[in-house]
């Protein structure tokens, strides 16, 4: 999942539509890095020289995490017909690290338009 503002996909010489298929282009040839590289690589090919507006780009993999209660055979809520699927709720699922450092995530400077 991608998460940005207008500024990295909009500029002075192209409508907003070429800039949303722009990105979605350079994503699926990158879909299969670290996101701190896919990041990195998309703000390169996206944002020339100083950008006209603020440029904000955050990604984010999830990757589902099986619970106890998975693990342990019994059936996953809603699971009607009776099969074995994993039990996945917010609890479990989507925890965030305690801290942006502990996750791999960093900041990229030199790329505001102040």
């Amino acid at each position: 999942m991608l998460l940005y503002t207008d500024g990295l996909i909009e500029s002075r010489d192209g409508d907003l539509d070429s800039g949303v298929a722009r990105l979605r282009e350079v994503v699926a040839e990158l879909a299969g890095r670290p996101l701190d590289e896919l990041c990195d690589e998309v703000l390169d090919r996206l944002v020339h020289g100083r950008p006209d507006d603020d440029v904000a780009l955050v990604a984010i993999r999830l990757h589902p995490q099986v619970t106890p209660a998975a693990r342990s055979g019994r059936a996953g809520a809603g699971a009607a017909d009776g099969s074995r699927r994993p039990v996945l709720n917010e609890r479990s699922a989507h925890r965030a690290p305690a801290s942006p450092s502990s996750s791999g995530c960093r900041c990229r400077a030199g790329r505001s338009a102040w």
